[in-house]
């Protein structure tokens, strides 16, 4: 269920990590009923690392609005607005988590086990 893969060398560090893209109904106010729509669009591939950051595979890296974390029943735990504070927090946890990462039209939703 969770597609994540650990690096040897940085064990528990970097983690690839498959993509879902939703669109946004309504991107200009997506606090308005449920922002998603529920077909998602083909998988995006991105690896998260502690040191460098989250990186898309094969595609320019968009510009993240909001940054959020999940727990597997869907309670949000965090959300944050900055790159660097989300994996700061990220880091500190251990177990799986959904993420979310959030542009002006799309949302990036995936599962990563920490």
């Amino acid at each position: 269920m969770f597609a994540s893969a650990v690096s040897a060398a940085y064990p528990y560090i970097t983690h690839t990590v498959v993509m879902r893209p939703y669109v946004m109904e309504n991107p200009e106010n997506p606090e308005e009923g449920d922002p998603y729509i529920r077909i998602p669009g083909a998988p995006v591939q991105c690896t998260i690392d502690a040191t460098a950051g989250i990186q898309f595979v094969g595609m320019e890296k968009p510009e993240i609005l909001t940054f959020e974390l999940y727990d597997l029943s869907g309670a949000c735990m965090a959300v944050f607005g900055d790159e660097d504070s989300f994996l700061d927090f990220l880091f500190a946890q251990s177990g799986e988590y959904q993420i979310r990462l959030v542009t002006a039209n799309w949302a990036y939703v995936g599962y990563i086990g920490v």
